[in-house]
């Protein structure tokens, strides 16, 4: 049975969840870099005004970073098992989607192998990111800083680049699925 024979259905629906993904993976970033840039008083002023009783401005700075660090955290806490499960259910439609044979099937499958896998990265890294981050939260960060804050630095960059390759194999996985491979033409018999 073909990928044509079962209908578009199914290589919708792999799409489908890997476009969610996709958007999700992309709002996190966003969500992610503007909880930073809004919390922090050089880009509002106003934010000295209001937290004005905390005590001085370090103090302001670390409060709200710590509010917007908590606020990644519960993101990233929630998108990584769901970024999972979305990634391993889109996973099992594109096998079903990509048929029985040819280079495009193997390349599909490579494609929705390396991103389930980035998946599974990202997944596995988010509870120690959160729990160190929370041991790093009101420590300097000066070129001095303790060698947690440079352990966390490298487990976030690892989380970026899986993120990364995540986003890429998800691309990949729907030209595949939206673009399918022309049937072949029946060759003339002589």
């Amino acid at each position: 049975m073909t990928s044509r024979a079962r209908g578009p259905g199914v290589r919708v629906l792999a799409a489908a969840l890997l476009g969610l993904s996709l958007g999700a993976t992309l709002l996190s970033w966003f969500v992610a870099s503007s909880n930073f840039r809004v919390s922090d008083p050089a880009h509002d002023p106003r934010l000295d005004q209001v937290f004005s009783a905390l005590e001085g401005g370090e103090a302001r700075r670390l409060a709200l970073r710590y509010v917007t660090n908590e606020s990644n955290r519960a993101l990233f806490l929630f998108l990584g098992p769901t970024q999972l499960a979305v990634s391993a259910l889109a996973t099992g439609l594109g096998v079903l989607a990509a048929g029985r044979a040819g280079s495009r099937r193997r390349g599909l499958l490579l494609v929705l192998a390396s991103m389930l896998a980035a998946s599974v990265a990202t997944a596995l890294l988010v509870d120690p990111i959160v729990e160190l981050g929370r041991e790093i939260d009101f420590l300097s960060r000066e070129p001095q800083a303790p060698d947690a804050v440079a352990r966390f630095g490298r487990l976030h960059g690892f989380y970026m680049l899986a993120d990364l390759v995540k986003v890429v194999m998800a691309l990949g996985a729907l030209g595949l699925l939206l673009f399918p491979a022309k049937p072949e033409a029946p060759k003339p018999t002589a």
